[in-house]
């Protein structure tokens, strides 16, 4: 599953965001895009161009440049954790490069302050 945004080229307003994803096809050598959730602003429609351009986005996601990036780039974010090679796959390096760096940074940051507030939750537990 991937998330885009559709945004306005001039001014950079997002417009809508939609929730796509991929099926491996028998071969695992395509894939099949479904979208799960398209919404404009504030959970309203979509406008038709945005729609009209998540539609061409797709058919972009069927040419080969798209499917051999899937093939090769994909394989560390939906396996257990095992390259083709058998050796461990770079798990946060693949998802830094597909989330972005501050994107991931604010994740990471965010997950270490859970498991800070967790960790503060079960000492107080104890005592």
């Amino acid at each position: 599953m991937f998330i885009i945004g559709l945004y306005e080229v001039g001014s950079g307003k997002a417009l809508s965001t939609a929730e796509i994803r991929a099926f491996p096809g028998r071969n695992y050598k395509t894939y099949h895009f479904v979208t799960k959730q398209h919404t404009g602003k504030a959970n309203s429609n979509p406008s038709p161009q945005c729609t009209r351009t998540l539609r061409e986005f797709l058919d972009h996601c069927q040419s080969d440049e798209v499917r051999e990036h899937l093939l090769t780039n994909w394989k560390a974010l939906r396996g257990p954790g095992i390259s083709e090679t058998g050796r461990q796959a770079n798990l946060p390096v693949a998802l830094r490069s597909t989330l972005g760096g501050q994107a991931y940074a604010g994740l990471v940051t965010s997950i270490r302050e859970t498991d800070q507030e967790r960790s503060g939750d079960v000492q107080n537990e104890k005592r």
